[in-house]
């Protein structure tokens, strides 16, 4: 993703435009051919080698910005490592405990090389490697091992579509709209909500979805984390036909209220899965224990739509069946406001099925706020969901089939 002093945009009125780049024009292909290449010919080579030849290499350029946001796509997927025969840390704090012990050092004199060699005797080193290792952790003594494999027309789509998710970073209120979905697509829509953890409602009126979202800008805590969601959830977005977007944004060192539309007529092309199989660490390791309790009860994907007041709709995460032919719906929700939590769940209770069970994590809470949760039907967990506690909430609420 870009950063904010590589974004390109247009200010028009209270429009924010992104300045995209065009995958078609001759002079930026070759360009961006020759930035790939820079940067495959410094695998092995240090960082600081890499970001001396970028120097030279764009120079004066006026697309200046545009080859320094292309060089930092193509490192956001490399593997840089560091090399050292021992620990920086350790290294540094050995060579400075006795540097200390001796006085000044400088280069070239005596003493330096003697407390390299000692140095050396602590650790199981050279003193050659000391002196390599010593500083191996900056950025500048990284090393580059690999760097993607790319096209030149897929890292520009990506340009664009990194530029477009940077701006998205400054909402606060986002609204699409989706036309034509099916159920089949409804589910794809909701899995990649809920793995990219935004806190949204989804309502539908007879062939439109609409999908309201908070923006990281509008939150108090983690707006990092969820703003990367969010940017993270535009890829997504754009493997639907018919959908438009519109966020509220708060831009500029003004804070000025600027508004940003997109629509799948632009040409934003996507990396992303076309299947939503997606699913976040905690919940592989959540099904991964379900699994190893061996319990009557099983666990699978829900492809149940609930239709709730107002055209509001969810889709549960999981069914909990027992093999007595019981089953409970297990909704979970990541990050939530403690002003709107208390009315989500009291509707859920009035309106969605009694055996709907709510899963909400105590930790994302993005306000300052304070909720008061006593229902049944609502599990508390902080970072892990216990499935033995899951299940004595399934036993209270369960029916038959």
């Amino acid at each position: 993703m870009l950063t904010t002093d590589l974004v390109r945009v247009r200010l028009k009125g209270s429009c924010v435009e992104p300045r995209y780049v065009s995958t078609s024009n001759g002079d930026l292909r070759k360009e961006t051919r020759g930035l790939i290449e820079l940067h495959q010919a410094h695998q092995g080579q240090s960082i600081g080698a890499l970001e001396e030849a970028l120097a030279q290499h764009i120079g004066d350029s006026p697309r200046f910005l545009v080859q320094r946001g292309l060089s930092k796509l193509l490192m956001d997927k490399a593997t840089i490592e560091v090399k050292a025969a021992a620990e920086p840390i350790k290294v540094r704090e050995s060579v400075f405990r006795l540097a200390a012990q001796h006085g000044p050092v400088a280069p070239g004199h005596v003493d330096r090389l003697s407390i390299l060699e000692t140095a050396a005797k602590e650790l199981g080193i050279t003193s050659e490697e000391v002196e390599a290792s010593l500083y191996a952790d900056l950025r500048a003594h990284e090393q580059l091992q690999s760097i993607e494999d790319i096209e030149v027309t897929p890292l520009l789509h990506r340009y664009n579509m990194a530029t477009a998710q940077a701006v998205l970073l400054r909402a606060n209120q986002v609204r699409v709209e989706l036309e034509g979905l099916k159920a089949k697509e409804l589910r794809f829509l909701f899995r990649s909500l809920k793995f990219h953890r935004l806190m949204h409602r989804v309502t539908r009126k007879k062939d439109k979805t609409i999908l309201e979202l908070d923006g990281p800008l509008s939150l108090f805590n983690m707006t990092t984390r969820y703003g990367l969601g969010l940017a993270l959830f535009l890829p997504s977005l754009c493997l639907f036909e018919n959908w438009s977007l519109s966020a509220q944004l708060t831009w500029g060192k003004e804070r000025k209220s600027m508004t940003f539309e997109l629509s799948s007529d632009q040409d934003l092309r996507s990396e992303a899965k076309e299947k939503g199989t997606w699913e976040g660490k905690e919940e592989k390791h959540f099904r991964a224990s379900f699994k190893a309790l061996k319990s009557a009860w099983k666990l699978r994907r829900s492809t149940q739509v609930i239709t709730l007041s107002n055209n509001e709709v969810l889709i549960p995460d999981y069914e909990l069946v027992h093999e007595d032919g019981r089953k409970a719906l297990l909704d979970i929700i990541w990050f939530w406001r403690s002003k709107s939590i208390e009315k989500k769940l009291e509707q859920r209770l009035n309106e969605a099925p009694s055996h709907l069970l709510t899963a909400l994590a105590t930790r994302l809470r993005a306000d300052r706020g304070q909720a008061s949760i006593t229902d049944e039907s609502v599990y508390l967990f902080k970072g892990v969901i216990h499935p033995k506690k899951l299940i004595d909430y399934a036993e209270r609420i369960a029916v038959r089939s």
